[in-house]
């Protein structure tokens, strides 16, 4: 099994592990010291899950470690709705009084809210690296059109709006953003009723460009803009033995112009290259402070996955400016309260793209940590905050068998001085649970089938990014550019 894994990834999977599980085991612990200062029946505190490695009992509660590591639970049975409440050996129990269940249910997620807060505090002082906030964008390039998953091209409702390259975009549906081309997609992308209106400044002037949402195939059928921004396109690295080292090209080298064209972003290079199909090109490259022409640069044919492409051999970066960023942790937290809003109400918005598909699971969750520790232990750390935020307000949504299910029969037993009963308690919690059950394998089936390399791509057009090509066992990278890489490199 170990063999299957790059050994350079086993210290982000260990930390994945680690915070994955500490996430679940803080909200059970919550839970459990509750429990305690409320005088409920604690039967068991598990710390993993499935066969104990090791259990003890102190003060009445069995303690175990199991062997899955990935958090743990609390049994608390006076949580549990109906009219009859008993221990697993079948003593009865009192019924706890509500506020005492509203107490214990509501502490996992205040846990995880405090947790949250605390790895917050500590990306606030230490920071992390990004793109420098800036309150626009430059729109570097417009895809024209877009092929639908029936066969069918149409235009991309920004070519049809008539956004052009050049076009600073300053707001999206009258909202401004501080982090440039990040902020503005997720404006787009959880736009209700999929309309978008963006204000932009053309030569100078003001103008309003507006247009409906579509599912872009290439990005899981969500309203990702069908454009990209305009940036610096850095070579981040160069293959062997490839038309880039024969024309003297260098990792570090920044891409102006290609054939007297402006390379507005890496998208214009690779689609020149493309459709060059072998005959000589012309760049002009940037190299320090030195302006260098390279001429005649020929790309050679090569068949991925059975199609002929043109590469130069190259891997393109943006080149961005970097700084150190300092969120507020409570400005963290109102991020994920925002997301998550936006989210479960686009869910629900039947004209905009998004749909229960595009939602992640445990598998998406553990693979984005993983890769986030990898890039830098900060950057693990402020998806933890997100996760550990998001696990504390999804909790307390009132919906049965989650926390905010437990707070709301309180909440009508306190009010009407009665339980719910359980012919109508133990139903609702059945159907939720199987729903939510559900709906977890569902999205999880997607996070795999999304993980599973496509036989074809489902765009073939000079319009389409094309993705960096998979080195072979005998290429090798001659030099990677120096500075940070914000995005994944794209092949050329």
């Amino acid at each position: 099994m170990l063999g299957m894994i790059d050994i350079g990834y086993l210290p982000s999977i260990i930390l994945m592990l680690f915070f994955f599980g500490f996430c679940i085991f803080i909200h059970e612990f919550g839970h459990l010291l509750a429990a305690i200062w409320r005088g409920l029946h604690v039967e068991r505190f598990s710390v993993g899950f499935g066969h104990a490695i090791k259990k003890w009992t102190y003060k009445g509660i069995e303690y175990r470690l199991s062997w899955i590591p990935f958090g743990g639970y609390v049994a608390i049975p006076q949580l549990e709705p109906g009219d009859h409440v008993e221990t697993s050996d079948g003593k009865p129990l009192p019924h706890a009084k509500p506020l005492d269940r509203i107490i214990v249910a509501f502490a996992g997620p205040l846990f995880n809210i405090l947790f949250g807060f605390l790895l917050a505090t500590m990306v606030w002082a230490i920071g992390y690296n990004g793109p420098k906030p800036a309150t626009s964008f430059e729109v570097g390039t417009v895809q024209q059109t877009y092929l639908t998953a029936d066969g069918e091209r149409r235009p991309t409702p920004e070519a049809k709006a008539g956004l052009q390259p050049g076009d600073i975009v300053h707001k999206v549906n009258g909202r401004g953003f501080d982090r440039g081309w990040e902020s503005a997609v997720k404006e787009i992308v959880f736009a209700d009723d999929a309309k978008v209106v963006l204000d932009i400044t053309r030569d100078g002037e003001p103008k309003q460009i507006s247009y409906t949402l579509v599912g872009n195939p290439q990005q899981d059928n969500v309203g990702f803009p069908f454009i990209s921004p305009r940036f610096e396109t850095q070579v981040s690295m160069i293959y062997e033995d490839s038309p880039a080292v024969a024309a003297g090209l260098k990792a570090g080298d920044v891409i102006l112009e290609v054939n007297g064209r402006d390379v507005l972003n890496s998208e214009v290079l690779i689609e020149t290259t493309k459709a060059s199909k072998g005959a000589p090109m012309d760049l002009k490259v940037r190299r320090g402070d030195e302006i260098l022409e390279i001429a005649g640069i020929q790309a050679k044919e090569r068949e991925i996955e059975g199609r002929v492409q043109w590469m130069l051999g190259l891997g393109l970066a943006p080149k961005v400016e970097i700084v150190r960023l300092h969120p507020t942790p409570w400005k963290q937290f109102t991020e994920v309260i925002n997301l998550t809003a936006r989210t479960l109400r686009s869910l629900f918005d039947r004209l905009n793209p998004i749909r229960a598909r595009n939602m992640g699971g445990p598998v998406m969750i553990v693979q984005a940590m993983t890769q986030s520790f990898h890039a830098g232990f900060m950057y693990g750390i402020n998806l933890v905050v997100l996760i550990t935020f998001s696990l504390a307000i999804v909790n307390l949504l009132p919906v049965p068998v989650l926390d905010g299910g437990h707070i709301v029969f309180g909440l009508v037993e306190g009010i009407a001085g009665r339980r719910v009963p359980s012919r109508v308690a133990l139903p609702l919690t059945y159907a939720f649970a199987f729903m939510i059950i559900g709906f977890m394998l569902y999205v999880t089936f997607h996070d795999i089938n999304r993980m599973i390399p496509k036989s074809a791509p489902t765009e073939v057009s000079s319009e389409a990014y094309e993705p960096a090509p998979a080195m072979s066992e005998t290429e090798s990278v001659v030099a990677p550019a120096e500075g940070d890489a914000l995005e994944k490199d794209a092949g050329d």
